[in-house]
This record gives structure tokens, sequence and C-alpha cells, in this order.
């Protein structure tokens, strides 16, 4: 009887820390933004500006097979709210079903770059940038995601092409990115 009577206390305990366990893994996977620094450097400020204002174009997903899966046409139009960049994005897929997102570029209060985006379609997404070779470099790393992309603004006026090419896996399969977008007319 004391042996069965030690079973239901282990096997009461570790359903307990099972669902311990399940809480813990849920809080962690809620994502939560960084709140925005009160003011941004000159050289964070001086990254993220080049996107300032409206751009029109196409963003490819393509398989690692290299078949196109997916073609959006996206327009995106950037611009600064005191220290923090906000943007809106309209992005409609090849059956004409259209996805509207918010987001916001900012310094954090450790002093990196941040990208916030939310979507119409329930979709949050928490990206932290770093600069390389000129490139504009956003990383994100959420249960189930890990994505890497760089950005850059090439050329000025109305002949800058902002272009922005990636890698991320989701839920276990991988994907490579692709977008090119310009000043509208």
């Amino acid at each position: 009887a004391l042996h069965s009577g030690m079973k239901n206390i282990v096997y009461r305990l570790s359903c307990f820390l099972f669902l311990l366990s399940l809480t813990a893994t849920a809080v962690a996977q809620e994502l939560v933004f960084p709140p925005p620094a009160a003011e941004i450097s000159a050289a964070n400020r001086a990254t993220l500006d080049p996107w300032s204002g409206r751009w029109a174009g196409t963003f490819d997903v393509y398989d690692t097979r290299g078949t196109r899966t997916t073609r959006l046409s996206v327009s995106q139009h950037y611009w600064w709210d005191g220290a923090v960049q906000r943007a809106t994005f309209v992005e409609v897929d090849a059956n004409g079903t259209q996805t509207t997102a918010k987001a916001a570029n900012y310094q954090d209060e450790a002093g990196n770059l941040v990208c916030t985006v939310e979507k119409s379609n329930g979709e949050r997404s928490l990206h932290v940038g770093t600069v390389t070779d000129g490139y504009l470099f956003w990383h994100a790393n959420r249960p189930d995601t890990t994505e890497v992309f760089k950005e850059r603004v090439e050329g000025a006026g109305e002949a800058a092409v902002y272009a922005i090419d990636g890698f991320g896996v989701y839920g276990g399969q991988a994907y490579l990115f692709s977008g090119r977008y310009a000043r509208p007319e």
C-alpha cells in the first residue's frame, strides 16, 4: 500500500511539474515588445532615415528548392513620430487577400535597434537590428521561428530602391525571401 501511495504522489508531482512547465513555456512564448527609449541616437536615426517616405513593390517567398511559393504586392509608408519611426504596410496576395500592418522602428533603453510589427491577421513580430557592411540586419528568434534578413536603400530620390533579402524557418520549414520596392510615382 505504501508503494502504491508513493507512486500516486510521484505521479501527481510529475503532472504538476508538467503543467508548470507548460505554463512557463506559454508565458515565455508571449511576445513582449520592449519600450522605446525617450530619444534615439543620431547614428540609429541615420540608419533608419533612408526608409522614410512611401514605397511600393513585390515581395517573393521561395522554398529551399527555389520554387516561388508566394508573391505579395506591397506598399509601405514610413514617417518619424518623435524618436520612433512608424510605418503602415499593405500586402496583397495573388488571390487579392489584403493584410495590413502597423510597425515601429526605434531604439530601446539599451541602445538596440528594434522593429515591431502587428498585422491585421493577428501576427506579431519582434526583430533586433544590427548594421554590417551598409546593411541593416534584422534578427528574430521566436518559438517555431528563426528569421534573419538584410535591408538597404540604394540610390536616392526617385531612383532609390529598397531591397530586402532573408531567410526564415517557420514551424520547421525553411524559406528564402526577397523584396524590391521603389518610390511610387
